[in-house]
């Protein structure tokens, strides 16, 4: 009888510890974790006590063109968009491929899609501002920004490669995807970089960029503390 308490016992240790790992490595293998669900936005805006514009603020829509797909009261610097189940094919666009290159690495480039804007209203219903969520270390050499999109299909980019030289000193730019969308509301992340170091080696007076583009769980996407919402004028 004992014996069998043991066992019991045993399994029952046993069952908790698989369960507690199955949680983890189910956290693990969330890509969105930290950065919320792509269809509910969720902010808290980080200058809303030292910005003028948000003092007018009452709502904020996410808007597509002239259209919202989800509006949510504006209240102390806080908001919660939930965001509209489907978009309608008359709003979605080919995906703005940035090159012939980056286009033949699309596992589909028919792929059709839209990104958001969230506008922000005062009570009259008169758009006085513009939220968007914003790397924190942006500076005159650096830029990233955080935005919801809409993909009518799964699909993805991946790849590396330099694009747009007209010569020694023109304009360069270099391209990054590691991007898996899924049909449906996505968070896409972009980063925009000076390449400076090659502009000095080249003495050139022209600028070479990076443009980055990542969906969350990608290498290089960073972290959700890496970045914060604020708010502007349109």
């Amino acid at each position: 009888m004992k014996g069998k308490k043991f066992l019991c016992a045993a399994f029952a240790v046993l069952a908790v510890a698989l369960g507690f790992a199955a949680c983890e490595k189910e956290e693990e293998s969330d890509p969105n974790k930290g950065f919320g669900d792509p269809a509910v936005i969720t902010a808290e805006v980080a200058n809303h006590d030292a910005s003028a514009v948000a003092e007018q603020v009452a709502s904020v829509s996410a808007m597509i063109g002239t259209k919202s797909y989800g509006t949510a009261e504006y209240a102390d610097g806080k908001f919660t968009i939930n965001l509209a189940d489907e978009v309608p094919s008359s709003v979605l666009a080919k995906y703005p491929y940035d090159s012939r290159t980056v286009k033949e690495y699309s596992s589909d480039s028919n792929a059709m899609v839209a990104f958001v804007e969230v506008a922000a209203y005062d009570k009259s219903g008169k758009k006085v501002g513009v939220v968007e969520w914003l790397g924190i270390d942006n500076l005159d050499t650096a830029y990233a920004t955080i935005t919801y999109m809409y993909a009518d299909r799964d699909f993805s980019i991946d790849i590396s490669t330099m694009a747009g030289v007209l010569g020694a000193c023109s304009n360069m730019r270099y391209f990054t995807y590691s991007v898996t969308f899924k049909e449906g509301w996505n968070i896409l992340i972009r980063k925009y970089e000076d390449r400076a170091e090659f502009n000095a080696q080249q003495n050139c007076t022209k600028y070479a960029y990076s443009y980055n583009y990542y969906t969350v769980g990608a290498s290089g996407a960073g972290k959700p503390t890496d970045y914060e919402w604020l708010i502007r004028k349109p």
